[in-house]
């Protein structure tokens, strides 16, 4: 594996503990709701806010956090060799780089 696979992969693994730690903020809010206990210093609306916020950003970690990865890893710009430089009609102004074909064996 690569390091690119190995940070998206740690960042869906992150997203999945996030996910299940905002279920369980959920899960907290629907009990309270229902009466299965009640809450003496904290609202409500904590438990609905923090269990929204940790599955949303889970959810977006869960399914690979493109925008981290490519900030991680950006794809460096290809080297252009002097092989594959050349000049149209001798101008220097006019420099074409040529292409390289998959399909070409080296």
């Amino acid at each position: 594996m690569k390091p690119r696979e190995y940070f998206e992969t740690a960042s869906r693994i992150i997203g999945l503990v996030l996910t299940l730690y905002g279920t369980g903020y959920l899960a907290d809010f629907v009990a309270v709701q229902i009466g299965y206990y009640t809450l003496q210093h904290t609202d409500v609306a904590f438990y609905l806010l923090m269990g929204i916020g940790y599955v949303v950003v889970g959810l977006y970690f869960l399914r690979g956090a493109s925008h981290f990865v490519r900030f991680a890893y950006s794809e460096e710009p290809e080297k252009i060799e002097s092989s594959e430089i050349i000049s149209a009609d001798s101008d220097p102004a006019q420099v074409v780089r040529k292409e390289n074909n998959s399909d070409e064996i080296p």
